[in-house]
C-alpha cells in the first residue's frame, strides 16, 4: 500500500490513496445532486452555490465545463453558468 507520512509538531497524517481520490468523490457527488435538483432553479441555483465553497479551483472549473454541456437542453438553468464564472 502507497502512502506519504507528515510529521508536523503533536500531529501525524498519514495519506493514503483514499484520501488522494476524495476530492474526486466529491466532484461527482456534486453532478449527481445538480442533475437530480435540475428540475427547478431556484434549488438548482442553491446547489450551485454550496458546491463551489466545497469544490477545489479546478474542480470548479471541471464543473463549469460540465454545465455548459449540461445546461444545453435546459435554457431555464442557463442563467446560473455566470456563478461559476
Amino acid at each position: 500500500m502507497l502512502f506519504f507520512v507528515l510529521h508536523l509538531p503533536h500531529v501525524l497524517i498519514k495519506i493514503t490513496p483514499n484520501l488522494i481520490t476524495m476530492p474526486r468523490m466529491i466532484y461527482d457527488y456534486t453532478k449527481s445532486v445538480l442533475e437530480r435538483v435540475s428540475f427547478d432553479p431556484v434549488l438548482f441555483c442553491k446547489e450551485l452555490r454550496k458546491a463551489i465553497k466545497n469544490l477545489l479551483p479546478y474542480e470548479i472549473e471541471q464543473l463549469r465545463k460540465w454545465l455548459n454541456s449540461f445546461t444545453n437542453e435546459k435554457p431555464e438553468l442557463q442563467q446560473y453558468l455566470s456563478i461559476v464564472c
